[in-house]
């Protein structure tokens, strides 16, 4: 049922928000993340229907990110391989036509405090020599996205460093997702 989808480029504080989520929201909740990209089409395509299922049966999931975003943005920037044979486009009609219900946060504060979060540790080869192209693809995404329909809230962690708001936004969205 209610998937949460956290996105950014590396030092966004996704990560520091999910633990602060699973901790905060006193919800039984799922955390997805993976540790590198799918090996091919047909892996992506089972991770995505994987975490759309888990989702659909009433568990809480967190992903911190979500392959459809984030292997666009990450393939051609960083990995400097060619980009997955999706479009932005393809990924707005999919994500305004599921019936999964979900949000998408995007953690987005100063380029320069994501920059020095994002070294704190070790990110994949290719992050920090492109992190200005990487963090502009990502405002360019979730600037469409956002236009195309998509539920989308931004989550600055300096304007709220113990996720509070967040967090009962989540839990919020959560009761609202089930009640439908």
């Amino acid at each position: 049922m209610p998937l949460v989808i956290l996105e950014s480029a590396d030092g966004g504080g996704k990560t520091t928000l999910a633990n602060r989520l699973l901790k905060g929201t006193g919800k039984p909740t799922l955390l997805v993340k993976r540790s590198g990209p799918p090996g091919d089409l047909e892996t992506l395509g089972f991770m995505t229907e994987w975490i759309s299922q888990q989702a659909r049966h009433g568990l809480n999931i967190i992903a911190d990110r979500h392959p459809l975003i984030s292997e666009a943005i990450y393939a051609p920037i960083v990995r400097k391989v060619a980009s997955p044979p999706w479009t932005l486009e393809d990924v707005a009609r999919v994500m305004t036509t599921t019936r999964t219900a979900f949000v998408l946060v995007y953690c987005r504060t100063w380029t320069e405090s994501m920059l020095a979060g994002s070294q704190v540790e070790e990110q994949m080869k290719g992050v920090h020599e492109n992190y200005d192209a990487l963090v502009a693809e990502y405002d360019r995404w979730m600037d469409y996205l956002e236009r195309a329909g998509v539920p989308l809230i931004r989550y600055d962690y300096r304007k709220d460093p113990v996720a509070k708001h967040m967090t009962d936004y989540i839990r919020t969205f959560w009761e609202n997702a089930r009640d439908r």
